[in-house]
């Protein structure tokens, strides 16, 4: 995947992240569960907690105990004990979650790789750019908006 496609996806990642932290339905669980499937993916040897979960997604604990009771169900995931600590639950995929996040990855590139050719080159980076500063400028405002309230 070019630098430029990888670029939109990590942005509209981070955009799309702001819709989530303030609208969580139907629609927003699947895209969590996906983009908790590529967590997992990517994080395989160090499994996580629902704590590292909740805060890598941006959303609460008890939004990823849901998600995750549901990917049980599914056999897409595993809860297990922390050997150490045994207050702790760890996460990981099961084969079935490993397939279903490995083909939820080749979608997204695949996506992502098409609206960059799409626009070409220069078009990709000023747009990347621009959603950036406006994830900054949100983040900027929310915590602003979290500071006012203490």
């Amino acid at each position: 995947m070019d630098h430029e496609s990888m670029e939109l996806m990590k942005v509209f990642g981070l955009l799309y992240r702001k819709n989530i932290e303030t609208r969580i339905d139907a629609v927003n669980r699947k895209v969590s569960e996906a983009r908790m499937l590529l967590i997992l993916m990517e994080r395989e040897q160090d499994r996580m907690s629902v704590l590292e979960l909740s805060e890598y997604l941006g959303v609460t604990s008890p939004f990823v105990s849901q998600l995750l009771n549901d990917m049980v169900e599914r056999n897409l995931i595993v809860r297990a004990k922390d050997p150490i600590d045994r207050r702790i639950v760890r996460v990981s995929l099961t084969e079935s979650g490993k397939q279903q996040a490995a083909y939820t990855l080749h979608y997204s590139r695949k996506l992502y790789v098409g609206l960059a050719e799409h626009l070409g080159a220069e078009e990709s980076r000023l747009l990347s750019s621009l959603l950036q500063k406006s994830v900054e400028y949100l983040d900027n405002q929310i915590f602003d908006s979290e500071k006012r309230r203490v």
